[in-house]
């Protein structure tokens, strides 16, 4: 699942699959209001449901990863995963921040630098939710971006400027 501005996530799951088709990637996008902010990104909650009932409404599903790492703070990843699993019921769910911080353990990261494309408060919220599950921020920054959109650019290899 993706942010409806979301510009890379299909594609970059289609660089990261298996070549012979043992493993199928759809997508839905969720939207997102402007500006980023914590506000604005819980209000994505209850939208997750519906956005996850529309992959491949009549098959089966094994995982749903939910790519959204701000949003997965700020709603909580606990949330993410119940809202998904209303729409798409036993299916296995991964958000961008439980995989990181399951990395952070596995690797034993316990000393971290964060870089956001976010505003202050944003990036702050990560970096506390960092912090909660065991691991340092040491320093943290982020580029100020208000409009998601810029934020696409940005990941797409543009710049907000463009």
């Amino acid at each position: 699942m993706a942010l409806s501005s979301d510009m890379f996530t299909e594609r970059g799951f289609g660089l990261i699959t298996p070549p012979g088709g043992e493993v199928a990637c759809y997508s839905t996008h969720v939207p997102l209001a402007n500006p980023v902010t914590v506000g604005n990104l819980r209000l994505m909650g209850p939208k997750l449901s519906e956005a996850a009932s529309l992959i491949l409404p009549t098959g089966r599903l094994d995982v749903v990863a939910y790519g959204c790492t701000s949003a997965s703070v700020a709603i909580g990843p606990e949330e993410v995963t119940a809202q998904i699993q209303k729409g798409c019921p036993g299916v296995e769910v991964v958000t961008s921040i439980s995989a990181a911080t399951a990395a952070f353990k596995t690797c034993d990261g316990k000393r971290i630098s964060l870089l956001t494309p976010h505003m202050a408060d944003v990036t702050q919220a990560m970096a506390s939710f960092i912090e909660d599950q065991g691991s340092e921020v040491l320093n943290f920054a982020h580029f100020n971006l208000l409009d998601d959109q810029d934020v696409a650019r940005l990941i797409s290899g543009q710049t907000p400027l463009d």
